[in-house]
């Protein structure tokens, strides 16, 4: 495969190349006039898109950033830890591990006890004391889907202000079969070419039979990728984290 032409925008707003007007909701500083991406109202913080709850230190240099206003970028925190915890509390519990794996998940138990406790309420035992199930929160998981779709929706097609989607599916890893598992981490024919200046240009390669190819953007490895792409009837973008959570958010056009 050979690489597609390099047409991305950076952090330092150099290098874009695409409608000018968009710059407001692409970028971030404090010397700006820059917007919500959530909400449109003025942004006066930034937004690390993946939040950094969902990667391990030492974090990548190249983090995804975005602007946001104070608001937005707080009343998702309680919600993405949520997230973040469950999934290593799915795979302490189903896995019978001694602990939950991430450090940062360690830590967050620890200053964040309601948390713990909501996932330790929600979990049901069989009268043998063996593990039954696990009740999900599903609008926190969904809100925070949604919200990282959005961003990715943004930062990599350049797609502004989206309505709301007309799919959020997301399983885990034990729900998944293989055929399920396979056809979600295939790479996906590009039958629509991105916005002039996208950053997803930098995400499509071209085989050698001239076919357009768009690939999983590796925020960190093994712990969180995205493919974000428009075809002719949809706009998708599809979340692994810590590959245990498979996400797919869907824009029908």
């Amino acid at each position: 495969m050979k690489k597609a032409n390099n047409n991305f925008i950076d952090n330092e707003l150099d290098n874009y190349y695409g409608d000018k007007r968009l710059l407001e909701l692409l970028k971030y500083n404090k010397k700006g006039d820059f917007k919500c991406v959530y909400c449109y109202e003025k942004a006066d913080t930034r937004e690390h898109i993946p939040s950094k709850i969902f990667l391990n230190e030492p974090y990548s240099n190249n983090l995804a950033i975005l602007p946001a206003c104070f608001n937005c970028n707080n009343s998702y925190s309680d919600k993405e830890q949520y997230l973040a915890c469950l999934i290593d509390y799915l795979q302490y519990k189903l896995y019978n591990l001694e602990t939950v794996q991430r450090s940062k998940i360690q830590k967050t138990f620890i200053s964040k006890p309601h948390i713990k406790d909501e996932l330790e309420k929600s979990t049901i035992y069989a009268n043998d004391g063996k593990l039954n199930y696990i009740e999900y929160n599903h609008d926190k998981i969904q809100a925070i889907l949604l919200k990282l779709s959005i961003g990715h929706a943004t930062y990599s097609l350049s797609r502004i202000h989206l309505d709301k989607p007309d799919i959020i599916n997301y399983k885990f890893l034990p729900e998944l079969s293989d055929e399920e598992l396979h056809n979600f981490n295939s790479e996906v024919m590009c039958d629509v070419s991105p916005e002039i200046g996208a950053r997803s240009f930098d995400n499509i390669v071209i085989t050698n039979d001239g076919i357009p190819i768009v690939t999983w953007n590796i925020v960190q490895d093994n712990q969180y990728k995205f493919l974000a792409y428009e075809s002719k009837t949809s706009m998708n973008i599809r979340i692994v984290i810590g590959e245990f959570l498979y996400a797919e958010v869907i824009w029908n056009n």
